[in-house]
């Protein structure tokens, strides 16, 4: 039997045992994606960039017509996407490595690792692959536009989910952006 878990941006203390390897990385062109509570794909390609979101938070009068368009720069491992339409904290990334895969973080999601409370393998390490951290986009091989039209959820043995109910009770969530 498999559980879903809903919740992607879900942040406790890290065992020392399950800690992703994490170092700066060289932005690069692909097509990233999280999903859950929020959902983003992002399409970077050739200083090009086209931009989806949605979010179960609606916000009156955000009717915005997926996906944004726009180019982007680059900075060392930072990433800016240049649209009006585009809030700074979801137009600025920066790269990183996790365990030798490339993914892109927001400002946010740095600060909050940093602190020590962001665990991107709290439901395993193959569903942070296929679904991503919230604030932490990871690459598909889909096209974007297959991407969004085809999210993936995280899913969860029924072993996994005892010892995720285990983790959350022993650490109790501190923050969920």
């Amino acid at each position: 039997m498999k559980a879903t878990i809903l919740a992607i941006g879900m942040i406790f203390p890290a065992a020392a045992a399950d800690q992703a390897k994490i170092a700066p990385a060289i932005p690069a062109d692909g097509v990233f994606v999280t999903y859950g509570d929020h959902s983003i794909v992002l399409e970077l390609k050739g200083g090009k960039f086209r931009y989806w979101f949605s979010s179960d938070a609606k916000i009156a009068g955000d009717e915005l017509k997926y996906p944004l368009a726009g180019t982007y720069s680059t900075d060392g491992d930072k990433i800016v996407l240049k649209h009006e339409k585009i809030p700074g904290l979801q137009g600025e990334w920066a790269a990183r490595q996790v365990d030798g895969v490339l993914t892109l973080w927001r400002s946010d999601a740095l600060k909050i690792h940093d602190e020590g409370k962001l665990d991107l393998y709290i439901a395993g390490k193959a569903n942070f692959l296929r679904a991503g951290a919230g604030l932490v986009l990871v690459p598909t091989t889909k096209t974007a536009d297959e991407a969004w039209a085809t999210p993936q959820v995280r899913t969860l043995t029924e072993e996994e989910s005892k010892a995720l109910e285990e983790r959350q009770q022993q650490n109790p969530k501190k923050e969920n952006p």
